[in-house]
């Protein structure tokens, strides 16, 4: 090592110490003793309740956890990624986060595998992950939760703590558990969301059937016939695209300033380009300035797209799809409003510009309009929840984590908009060091705050509450990480000779394994070799 970098990294080093000392941390508690969670249950085992299966089995000796069971419905590991009438999968579905984005920290996809992998890769891997940890003794498959109850019987470090009875149903039989705590990953794509005027489009027109994309598996319906798709966000443009190699005439009927950008942004897959620490350190107004440049020079205008491509998506939640682009240019996606009316024979489309509405007669409307959170196991009595339907917000949480009241309930892969594999498993690694006893949690006032910062700085930026669960991938982990006692500091003298890769690479899932809980030798060659 030369002289100039030793003064190098020690500069660095100094910069970390100065900052330690002016570092504002919230003050935390130990709410759990090292003894205090015996037994967890797991709901749901895809991605996310398989990354938490894996830690706390990982951890289970050193901190004698007695019971760890995931229960999933599914016959398989994989949740969402089973190909199934109840899967929102398609034949034909590649992802939208790449594959560098789009794994396990501390279990890669193969370099060998495409930018983009397909449905079948990811279903692959995730049962490749649970044969490789082991996982597959855990899991209580085709098995329902169909309760969760709170049980107050408990006193821990002078404050009243619940438990939990966990009720399933598994070939008819039904058993009941007592847990000391419960991981809820159970997913977002369980029930379909119909909007109001959708329902009712749907009683009305006799012309055509209105679906939602979950039914969506190939183009063999769609084959020769007029289709509308309502909704261009993340799904609705990959099966926008998809139905219009098939159909006779595609619509996309879509608000104002929709936003559709390519997969691939200056040569490099989208999700890699701003998500680097050096973007994030600069100024908001910087950041947004980046951001309007990439959507303004990777995005197709003119007159085809009309109400799509005009603005930063800042109430709306971007279409990531290549393809979708260049067929709203090439003319086999047509560009509309969302719907004004209908009747038993037609429906009728606003066209951006133009003075006459598009009245048509379509053969199927497919809704593209996401879905509802559904967690029906709560006892609603107990008002284990507050769920406003309106803006669809998952409350009280902390960090979209714990549940403020009692935080042996936990929950993870609520956040949108974030490279959900790294995301879910950064969640429950924080949840595993809390509820080892490693690391602490804000009093129930400092929960509460956070989240009265988060609705304020929502306010301020003119970012609707709807939008709550939709947060910056790298700023949320980052936090996690660093509240979790596993953020590798850049400036940290044992991290300093990966200081440009930390600050001016892609945050990829390797630098959440170089320092601290959990980290592991090989992610520094991960680091170097996965781009």
């Amino acid at each position: 090592m030369s002289v100039l970098s030793l003064l190098f990294r020690g500069i660095l080093h100094l910069i970390y110490l100065i900052s330690r000392m002016f570092a504002k941390e919230q003050p935390t508690e130990q709410i759990f003793s090292k003894r205090r969670i015996k037994k967890i249950a797991i709901v749901g085992c895809g991605p996310s309740g398989m990354s938490a299966l894996k830690n706390f089995l990982q951890d289970q000796k050193q901190h004698q956890y007695d019971r760890v069971v995931a229960f999933e419905k599914s016959p398989r590991f994989g949740g969402v990624w089973n190909l199934s009438k109840e899967s929102p999968m398609y034949e034909s579905l590649h992802t939208n986060t790449s594959r560098q984005m789009m794994t396990f920290s501390d279990f890669p996809l193969k370099n060998t595998i495409a930018d983009y992998p397909s449905y079948e890769q990811i279903h692959d891997y995730l049962n490749a992950y649970g044969d490789h940890f082991k996982l597959r003794p855990y899991v209580q498959f085709e098995t329902t939760v169909t309760r969760v109850q709170k049980v107050e019987n408990k006193i821990h470090n002078d404050r009243p703590l619940v438990q939990w009875n966990v009720t399933t149903v598994h070939n008819n039989k039904e058993t009941t558990e007592l847990f000391d705590a419960v991981l809820i990953s159970n997913g977002h794509y369980n029930i379909p969301r119909f909007p109001k005027e959708y329902v009712e489009l749907s009683q009305t027109y006799k012309k055509g059937k209105v679906v939602h994309s979950k039914d969506y598996k190939n183009n063999d319906m769609f084959k020769d016939k007029v289709v509308v798709v309502v909704g261009l966000a993340a799904s609705g443009s990959e099966i926008c695209a998809r139905i219009a190699t098939a159909a006779k005439t595609t619509y996309a009927s879509c608000r104002e300033n929709t936003i559709v950008v390519p997969k691939y942004a200056w040569g490099k897959p989208t999700d890699q380009i701003g998500r680097r620490r050096c973007v994030k350190k600069l100024p908001i107004l910087l950041q947004k300035i980046i951001e309007l440049i990439l959507v303004a020079s990777q995005t197709v205008r003119g007159q085809a797209f009309r109400q799509v491509n005009k603005k930063l998506p800042k109430n709306v939640t971007p279409g990531i799809s290549t393809e979708c682009g260049q067929m709203i240019g090439d003319g086999r996606i047509h560009i509309t409003l969302p719907m004004a009316s209908f009747n038993k024979d037609t429906i009728t489309f606003p066209v951006y510009g133009q003075e006459e509405p598009l009245v048509i007669s379509p053969d199927y409307v497919v809704l593209c309009t996401g879905y509802d959170l559904e967690f029906s196991f709560f006892d609603p009595k107990q008002n284990i929840l507050d769920i406003d339907p309106a803006i669809r917000r998952v409350m009280p949480l902390y960090k979209q984590i714990f549940h403020i009241k009692y935080p042996n309930l936990a929950f993870a892969g609520l956040p949108l908009r974030v490279e959900p594999i790294l995301a879910s498993e950064t969640q429950v690694r924080y949840i595993d060091a809390v509820w080892s006893g490693e690391v602490g949690l804000p009093s129930e006032e400092g929960m509460n705050q956070d989240n009265t910062n988060r609705e304020n700085y929502l306010k301020k930026n003119g970012i609707q509450l709807r939008f709550w669960h939709v947060v910056d991938h790298l700023t949320y982990v980052d936090d996690l990480a660093r509240h979790g006692k596993f953020y590798a500091h850049s400036c940290k003298w044992s991290n300093s000779d990966m200081f440009v890769p930390l600050v001016f690479w892609p945050a990829s899932p390797f630098q959440y394994r170089i320092d601290g809980r959990g980290s592991m030798p090989s992610a520094r060659t991960g680091i170097l070799t996965n781009w």
